[in-house]
């Protein structure tokens, strides 16, 4: 990706506070490298392949910015020590989750099935047992597995707040 790009788009705390709030947002669309672009995409298909209907949802959208925001306030907030960030693999983490629970073409035990083999995979990330440093070198910068974690949690979020609102909303109608 263009240094262009990066400079404008990424999450880059030398930027300064007054440049931070909208690059939350944006640091998700730019990418390190046309590979690192590549393997979003990927996620992106593998996603859509499991529930089309929902990423282009508005319930999709929302989630998308939702996440967006999420995964980026857990980079300035817990990891002090990344300076400049950008791609999809938090929000994607978290898409991967929503996808899967509101899908009707699967059973429940194997989404609950898939949701734990995600979580474990994340957890994995997380105890530095699952090396992703061979991944540095084709992606132009280092993983950040944190994003993978606050993905997966905004999800979780996300979907718990989704809930909390349709049960809301179902009671309020009763009334």
């Amino acid at each position: 990706m263009s240094s262009f790009f990066l400079e404008w788009f990424a999450l880059d705390r030398d930027a300064g506070i007054g440049n931070l709030i909208w690059r939350w947002f944006t640091a998700h669309i730019v990418h390190f490298s046309a590979v690192h672009f590549l393997l979003n995409l990927a996620g992106m298909l593998v996603i859509a392949a499991i529930n089309r209907a929902f990423l282009f949802s508005r319930q999709g959208g929302l989630s998308f910015i939702f996440l967006g925001l999420w995964v980026s306030a857990g980079i300035w907030l817990f990891n002090p020590e990344i300076v400049t960030y950008a791609g999809l693999s938090g929000v994607l983490h978290g898409l991967f989750v929503l996808a899967i629970v509101i899908t009707d073409q699967y059973r429940r035990a194997f989404k609950a099935f898939l949701l734990l083999l995600w979580m474990g995979k994340v957890l994995l990330e997380q105890s530095g047992y699952f090396d992703l440093s061979g991944r540095a070198d084709a992606l132009g910068v280092a993983v950040a597995v944190d994003a993978h974690l606050y993905g997966l949690i905004g999800g979780i979020v996300f979907l718990a707040v989704s809930c909390l609102f349709a049960y809301l909303q179902k009671r309020v109608s009763k009334i």
